[in-house]
């Protein structure tokens, strides 16, 4: 459905993204089979389910793609009752925006402890330990998002090593998270312009002040987006 040498990737949790592409794509019918929001046909985010559910992540390679890098509010994941290494996944389709405190009411309090649904939202500090995890190990940590997690963050890392142009939207490049996402991602990039629009570019520039092996290719833009 969307074939362009443009991809999107998001830090956020939020659901903002695929609400305004419903919005602005009327003829599309999210409840088409053949044409789930988030399979490889529309938003190429890794899920290509059937009824509703999926077992794998599978990104198409060649077209656009939608990477939540971090997981979405509105996705679950649960592990096999036989397979104990397996997941379902359940990436439903937003219907309307919810705040963190909407979200967070949404889970189950009584969970079961092994095959229970949990979010598939990974948080920073959790994110950053099954990585090195995965890096060490060579394979997913514990966390029920990790392999979901660890297989998008290697597309959006070859994606952003091939990519002619990247530009950074609204990111203020805080050390809690950025330094992870320059090690894994900007570190790899090789084009000759990396843009960062950003209002508050003086903020922006001091948290990168450190980063001198992008500071030739660096443009910044403090237009709203």
């Amino acid at each position: 459905m969307l074939k362009t040498n443009c991809h999107v990737f998001t830090f956020n949790y939020d659901q903002l993204f695929e609400i305004a592409f419903l919005e602005s794509f009327k003829n599309y019918n999210p409840s088409d089979p053949d044409y789930f929001l988030y399979g490889q046909e529309v938003l190429n985010s890794g899920f290509n389910p059937y009824a509703g559910e999926c077992a794998s992540v599978n990104i198409t390679a060649g077209r656009f793609c939608f990477l939540k890098l971090h997981g979405s509010a509105g996705w679950w994941v649960r592990r096999e009752q036989h397979n104990n290494e397996g997941r379902r996944y359940f990436p439903f389709v937003p219907k309307q925006a919810r705040n963190l405190i909407e979200i967070e009411k949404s889970i189950p309090k009584q969970l079961d402890a092994f095959f229970g649904c949990e979010p598939l939202m990974a948080f920073p500090d959790e994110r950053h330990f099954s990585r090195q995890f995965y890096k060490v190990r060579g394979q997913s940590s514990g966390y029920l998002w990790a392999p979901y997690i660890d297989a998008i963050w290697e597309h959006a890392a070859n994606l952003v090593a091939n990519a002619a142009e990247i530009k950074v939207i609204g990111y203020s490049f805080n050390p809690i998270d950025s330094r992870y996402m320059i090690d894994e991602l900007l570190n790899k990039a090789t084009c000759p312009k990396i843009v960062i629009q950003n209002k508050d570019v003086k903020n922006v520039e001091r948290n990168l002040a450190h980063y001198s092996q992008f500071s030739e290719r660096l443009d910044f833009d403090s237009t709203p987006f």
